[in-house]
């Protein structure tokens, strides 16, 4: 035992001025370079901020002005289409039409829907965007008997999942998809033959710089965040990679060091978030002394979803509903944080699904606008800064020890903000209206 930590003290010895090296060049390229910038980190990115940046690029007649382009790259994404139009062209009198939320028959809503003029017929490729939510219950084959009774044989409906062949077999069943197969695909957005590729390619054709530029941008946060690859490339892992294939004699350590990482991280990341709690807390307890808040937090490590921070009151929960206003992990691990106000009841009665309307209903007339809802869910927000623990732990475990940071005041702030506008309409209906 005594010999590893020497050869572990002496490793580190080793390697500390070396990476101290590397972090000093990026802080310097980065400010003349901005590699790590990126316009999407600030941005609406839920499903219709998705939807408007992929249909705006389609619509031919939009601000970027490269008139068909992007359309023309994304029919050459698919067999089905490839081949199809010997030359796109929209006019007055015939224009291709780009629609958002394209009402059905049944009241769902396809998220895009773009009409080209096919010699005497018209030609639908329409997209069902689902980079975060799950898909209702039987609701892409609806779309498709939808798109058939519109349009015939003339139309494919593109599926954006976030990675993968698309829907569950409950929403669209292994006959139906071969029924289907030639007017449906599925482009994730990471993967192979990818919408992140659709972006690239999108680039490569582009003559404008300006939206080139956003093209590099959309292209590398889009893979970011659902491929989890960053957006930089890491000087530090490769001066570790360098220096242990030239001392080997050091490999038996860094294996012990890695073997260490895993339980190491989950126990900064299990610290910063009681102590984020303690933080919310203390906020909380200045704001509303009198109100008898709790605040409760789990850490699970990489089990989804078994990461959160709550904050509740005994008199919100009636008819087992329990709304609470949450900080939650979606990924295994404490990554893809959302932030709003969840409830515990997906599929509720008629009397649950009464109340719920009517929490819902307090918490906009409060001012409550997060960028999305879900089954789970009345508000959230999802994605942004911070987003990976794991990739922050030297500075989670730095906030922890001094007490605070940029990374605490950040989720205080996010929860402090949900919460000066929830606790009111909760506390309000919960204790004014009869139970």
């Amino acid at each position: 035992m005594e010999e590893a930590a020497v050869y572990c003290q002496t490793l580190f010895a080793e390697l500390a001025p070396r990476i101290e090296a590397d972090r000093a060049l990026e802080r310097e390229l980065d400010r003349y370079l901005a590699r790590r910038f990126n316009v999407f980190e600030y941005v609406r990115t839920d499903e219709l901020g998705w939807s408007r940046v992929i249909a705006d690029l389609l619509d031919p007649t939009q601000d970027h002005g490269q008139g068909t382009l992007f359309l023309e790259a994304m029919l050459d994404a698919f067999d089905q289409t490839r081949d199809r139009f010997a030359r796109l062209f929209t006019s007055a009198g015939n224009p291709i039409m780009v629609r958002r939320e394209h009402g059905t028959a049944s009241g769902g809503r396809i998220d895009i829907t773009i009409e080209i003029p096919d010699g005497d017929r018209i030609f639908c490729l329409a997209f069902e965007n689902k980079p975060y939510a799950p898909q209702s219950a039987d609701q892409v084959t609806r779309y498709l008997r939808f798109l058939n009774s519109q349009y015939g044989q003339h139309f494919l409906l593109v599926y954006l999942p976030p990675k993968g062949r698309g829907p569950s077999r409950q929403d669209l069943s292994p006959s139906d998809r071969l029924l289907w197969e030639k007017r449906f695909v599925a482009m994730p957005y990471v993967g192979k033959d990818s919408l992140a590729d659709w972006f690239a390619s999108c680039s490569r054709r582009c003559k404008a710089s300006r939206v080139r530029a956003f093209l590099r941008d959309v292209e590398a946060y889009c893979r970011k965040r659902f491929g989890k690859i960053k957006m930089a490339g890491n000087r530090e892992t490769w001066t570790v990679l360098n220096f242990l294939l030239e001392n080997p004699k050091y490999l038996g350590t860094a294996r012990a060091v890695r073997e260490a990482w895993m339980p190491l991280r989950d126990e900064v990341c299990r610290r910063f978030l009681e102590h984020l709690r303690n933080t919310v807390e203390s906020r909380l307890q200045q704001d509303w002394p009198d109100l008898g808040l709790t605040v409760f937090f789990r850490y699970k490590g990489v089990v989804r979803y078994a990461n959160d921070l709550q904050i509740g009151h005994h008199s919100w929960d009636r008819y087992d509903i329990g709304p609470k206003i949450r900080l939650q992990s979606h990924g295994k691990g404490p990554l893809d944080w959302f932030r709003g106000v969840s409830h515990g009841c997906p599929k509720p009665s008629e009397i649950q699904a009464s109340w719920l309307k009517t929490l819902n209903q307090a918490l906009r007339d409060q001012g409550l606008q997060l960028e999305a809802s879900s089954a789970h869910w009345f508000q959230f927000n999802r994605g942004g800064r911070f987003d990976d623990w794991y990739a922050l732990v030297p500075e989670l475990h730095e906030e922890c020890e001094s007490g605070g940071g940029t990374i605490t005041e950040y989720f205080t702030n996010e929860l402090l903000n949900i919460s000066r506008l929830a606790i009111p309409a909760l506390d309000g209906v919960c204790n004014t209206s009869p139970g």
